[in-house]
């Protein structure tokens, strides 16, 4: 059997070498052509909308709950290793807000305004810095003490500010969450709190918070599950919540809209595609003819035509992915200068072997057709 599927390969090649080569390149062509849409894809998912490749969790106690004197410490050794940020988040009884920070970004819970966020060595000693609303940062500006704030009769270097809002704080947390402090509602209707950012380690030495945000980078959901669990362990009075917007999800998301247009792209290549199939079949017609002659299974046979289709598609998705990388720097000028993944690598050549089957149903059948029935027709 495989003596006779590769011998049949190479009669291909020998005989028909243009139709062969016509074929493969528009094969190797659709492939590429969905390959850097779904780099287009990727890198509009990053650029664009990269805040979305974090992940939040969103932690809510009751009112009146105490989380523990050593919340620090818990946080520290099991979740702030691996998370990019973290809030811990109270709101004070005039409805100022209080937030304890943990991270080196702001950018995906509000645009950054001036100054920069506390130093990775300002969090470790306890530093008393503050990073403010921009309005608020800008009123002290012109104070006698310059840009320093009292909280809770301590004084805080104020050392940033950026355009911090609710609706930044209430994106990332789902429904679900019983937290209260946040109101899209109060929102709406113009609230404008004073919010004070401090380190989270100062923050944890006088308060407790109501809701904490944890940020994780490309978590799976499967192990977004495996944290959340953990979390509601430790901290059992607790609520805690999934993510409104999954990174993967998201990003999922994000290549199905933009494979639209490769699809198109595709559907007009397969119309002239699906002629050269049809003219495969015809091309080797004879030939099948000839095994259902011999004896040879209808099984066998048909295993022989998707054998051969294969072994073109593999060859060709290897092509496609090879002129890929080799053209990544030209493709970067136009925003599409990923890889495909593994899994996009081995889906989109399969999703148009698939197609092409499917759309030569008929003409297979007519292959297999027994030889009584031909000659009657």
């Amino acid at each position: 059997m495989y003596s006779i599927f590769f011998r049949s390969v190479r009669r291909n090649m020998q005989n028909h070498p243009v139709i062969v080569l016509f074929l493969f390149l528009g094969i190797v062509t659709a492939i590429f052509c969905m390959n850097v849409t779904l780099a287009a894809a990727r890198d509009y998912f990053e650029k664009t909308n990269g805040s979305h490749e974090m992940t939040t969790i969103a932690v809510s106690f009751p009112e009146g709950a105490e989380p523990g004197a050593d919340l620090a410490a818990v946080f520290e050794e099991k979740y702030l290793a691996d998370n990019e940020t973290a809030l811990f988040i109270l709101r004070a009884p005039d409805d100022d807000f209080i937030i304890g920070w943990n991270g080196d970004d702001v950018s995906y819970f509000f645009p950054h305004g001036d100054g920069r966020i506390f130093t990775k060595e300002e969090i470790e000693n306890h530093s008393r810095v503050a990073y403010l609303n921009y309005q608020k940062y800008n009123e002290l500006a012109n104070t006698a003490n310059g840009r320093r704030i009292q909280i809770d009769d301590e004084e805080y270097a104020v050392v940033g500010c950026g355009w911090i809002a609710i609706s930044n704080l209430l994106y990332p947390i789902d429904k679900d969450s019983p937290q209260t402090i946040l109101s899209q509602e109060e929102d709406m209707q113009g609230f404008a709190p004073l919010v004070q950012i401090i380190p989270y380690t100062v923050f944890c030495e006088k308060y407790s918070p109501q809701l904490v945000l944890l940020q994780f980078k490309f978590y799976e959901p499967e192990k977004l599950e495996e944290k959340v669990a953990l979390l509601q362990q430790d901290f059992p009075d607790a609520t805690v919540t999934m993510p409104r917007v999954n990174a993967e999800l998201y990003y999922t998301g994000q290549k199905l809209w933009h494979s639209i247009a490769g699809l198109f792209l595709a559907a007009i290549l397969w119309c002239s595609l699906s002629g050269m199939m049809q003219e495969w079949l015809k091309m080797n017609h004879k030939k099948y003819r000839v095994y259902l002659i011999c004896g040879m299974a209808k099984g066998k046979i048909l295993l022989q035509i998707l054998g051969e289709w294969l072994l073109l598609f593999i060859l060709a998705a290897a092509l496609a992915v090879l002129a890929q990388w080799l053209l990544q720097p030209l493709l970067s000028l136009f925003n599409a200068g990923y890889m495909p993944d593994a899994l996009d690598a081995v889906l989109v050549p399969a999703a148009f072997y698939i197609l092409s089957v499917l759309f030569s149903i008929k003409n297979i059948r007519q292959v297999l057709k027994p030889l009584r029935e031909e000659g009657s027709t």
